[in-house]
């Protein structure tokens, strides 16, 4: 079951007509989950989430804003904020039965995203080629956090659950927020792009 993958690894791909990611473990070759929905990145569709053998087991549903178990029942919601003053970025994870846990940049990360840096117009970009990690917290919580891992050929993340009553669902929203809306792959530029003059977009 996804609830109980408490340290993963996301590779995504992204076509014009489907959204992918899959998630695997360390130790196991194969896949242990995966993210789908036959539409382009930027649709309101949600992602299906996946497991079992044959990857047919319908675990839930995740968006960039909120997740929901196979019941349709949500289970909380994901926000980010973010404004060109100084250490202006900061994200919001609010989950049913849970304090809410704020996630703010660390490491290498805090430093580019609390300084002058985080003043730069293509700050984003960077974070292709220097790893972009942020850690929620809460009161009485670890929380988790996540990686966008550096890298260009196809966008990978890192998420380690520390506070075993996170839910994987929806910290994967949290994932997928990133990948969605921060995330400066250039191709999905193209992708956005090439929707929008298509006859009929």
């Amino acid at each position: 079951m996804i609830e109980t993958l408490r340290e993963l690894t996301l590779t995504s791909r992204h076509t014009l007509h489907s959204t992918t990611f899959e998630v695997s473990v360390e130790g196991q070759s194969a896949p242990v989950a995966r993210l789908h929905k036959d539409h382009v990145f930027t649709s309101v569709h949600a992602l299906s989430v996946l497991t079992g053998p044959g990857l047919d087991v319908l675990e839930g549903w995740v968006t960039p804003r909120w997740a929901a178990d196979a019941n349709k029942t949500r289970l909380g919601t994901v926000d980010h904020t973010e404004s060109r003053v100084v250490g202006g970025e900061q994200w919001t994870f609010e989950q049913n039965g849970l304090p809410a846990l704020t996630g703010r940049p660390v490491g290498a990360t805090r430093a580019r995203y609390s300084g002058p840096l985080n003043l730069a117009p293509m700050k984003r970009t960077m974070d292709m080629l220097f790893t972009y990690r942020v850690r929620f917290r809460g009161p009485g919580s670890e929380g988790f956090e996540f990686a966008r891992l550096t890298g260009t050929r196809h966008p990978r993340y890192s998420l380690l659950l520390h506070d075993e009553r996170v839910s994987t669902l929806l910290a994967l929203s949290a994932v997928y927020y990133y990948d969605r809306v921060l995330d400066d792959d250039p191709r999905k530029g193209l992708m956005n792009a090439f929707k929008s003059f298509r006859p009929g977009s």
